[in-house]
């Protein structure tokens, strides 16, 4: 039986293979946080915004932000970030540009509280 071509399950599969991942799939290890659905937000509308990257190489920083808001602080950490940056974050983003993005994952998790994130 020939059902046709079904445009709207065709837009939703395509809609499911294009979507940006949650940052959670940019974390070392799985369920290793649990990311806030505000946060994730963020994360997409922020990277919406940057030029020239690609979310695959982006999204590595997001994800160490977010594991390393208030633990560590730039520029006295920086050296320890950078070396988790290379050991843990498979991303062919530059350390520079990625600790302009965990800065600003750090201003944003100070102003929302309750969107940051918990281990698993």
């Amino acid at each position: 039986m020939n059902r046709g071509f079904d445009r709207v399950r065709h837009e939703q599969v395509v809609s499911r293979l294009v979507r940006m991942h949650s940052v959670a799939d940019c974390l070392p290890y799985e369920d290793m946080l649990d990311v806030s659905s505000e946060f994730d937000r963020f994360a997409r509308n922020h990277f919406s915004h940057l030029k020239g990257l690609d979310w695959h190489d982006a999204c590595p920083a997001y994800a160490l932000g977010l594991m390393t808001f208030g633990t560590y602080e730039m520029p006295e950490d920086a050296d320890d970030l950078q070396a988790l940056w290379k050991e843990l974050c498979a991303s062919e983003l530059d350390w520079f540009r990625a600790q302009i993005i965990m800065l600003d994952v750090w201003a944003w998790l100070n102003a929302h509280p309750n969107d940051r994130a918990t281990e698993q």
